[in-house]
């Protein structure tokens, strides 16, 4: 408790603005794991009421794991090229 005395109203600052952050992500992860839950609650109810729909056997996440990977090399070729025209027509415009 003595050291709350010896801090500057910089370092106090400091303090609160890391506890907002810590608590801003736990706050996003508790809204991603309730996501999560909903999206295997609405595949035990699809399951339960549509013969076609199965409950997933493997966790929903190991799937996306590898979509994912493969959309951000992709994202980012497109989005390297996307750049590169950009700068591009942006030297033209300074060279005319």
């Amino acid at each position: 408790m003595t050291d709350f005395y010896k801090l500057t109203p910089k370092i106090i600052n400091a303090y609160a603005k890391e506890y907002e952050r810590k608590t801003q992500e736990q706050c996003d992860l508790l809204e991603y794991s309730a996501w999560l839950h909903g999206s295997y609650v609405q595949c035990a109810i699809a399951s339960a009421f549509i013969k076609e729909v199965s409950y997933p056997e493997n966790p929903l996440l190991k799937g996306n794991e590898k979509i994912e990977e493969e959309t951000t090399n992709e994202d980012s070729y497109v989005g390297e090229a996307q750049f590169l025209q950009f700068i591009s027509a942006i030297n033209k415009k300074f060279d005319d």
